[in-house]
């Protein structure tokens, strides 16, 4: 009997202490390459999604999220995530706690593609969580704007408001980096860039004015302001 077995018959025995043990194990199983790979083979990841309602009725919900997050970090495991199985984590909300799983699940155009209904949802999300201290919400972002940067004007809008009243000097230069790919990739694909750009350029301008010796933010704004302005 597989680890996917194992769980479907512990959850029917009603069985928390059980579970938990099985979901130990699996947490330790999924950090080794080959263990991972068997276990998506077996469906593991489709399990755990399934029964995330029971998972979260009997407090493991986190232990879960850490089990999946372990595999879809690895690019070598991203076949096993079909569309519908990202769409299930997705529509789940198991991203909120660790956001390199939202990046993580918007690697390819088909797995943007399934989750069009969801994309309010995560922008509610991504209003919760500063742009400037957490890489991977940016990162998503920019895997997300290729489709659907017009959905994400008020995050872009309040991003920059948030950058032109902030101190640069105390944001970690790992942190502006994710920020410009962001905010460079929304730049390029907005519909309607003229509005935005008169939104947004003299705040920018002033920015770049007063940081003038820093490069990366520099380069950012400059890139934006192309984008907006071609």
């Amino acid at each position: 009997m597989n680890k996917s077995q194992q769980i479907e018959e512990v959850i029917q025995q009603n069985n928390t202490e059980k579970l938990q043990e099985i979901l130990n194990q699996l947490l330790i199983d999924v950090k080794d390459r080959k263990k991972s790979q068997i276990l998506c083979q077996e469906n593991i990841q489709q399990t755990l999604v399934h029964h995330i309602t029971e998972f979260k009725t009997r407090n493991l919900e986190l232990l879960v999220i850490d089990i999946i997050y372990n595999l879809v970090k690895r690019p070598s495991l991203g076949r096993y995530f079909t569309p519908e199985v990202s769409h299930e984590i997705i529509s789940a909300s198991l991203y909120t706690t660790n956001f390199d799983i939202l990046r993580s699940l918007t690697r390819t155009p088909e797995q943007c593609e399934v989750i069009s209904d969801l994309i309010p949802q995560v922008i509610d999300h991504i209003h919760n969580v500063s742009l400037l201290e957490n890489t991977f919400v940016c990162y998503s972002i920019a895997n997300l704007s290729k489709k659907y940067a017009d959905q994400f004007i008020s995050v872009f809008i309040d991003g920059v408001n948030t950058l032109c009243t902030s101190d640069i000097s105390t944001i970690k230069e790992e942190n502006l980096f994710a920020l410009g790919e962001a905010f460079t990739s929304l730049s390029q694909h907005f519909t309607n860039k003229i509005k935005i750009a008169s939104q947004v350029d003299e705040k920018l301008v002033s920015l770049k004015n007063k940081y003038k010796s820093n490069a990366v933010l520099c380069n950012i704004i400059r890139d934006i302001i192309q984008f907006l302005t071609k």
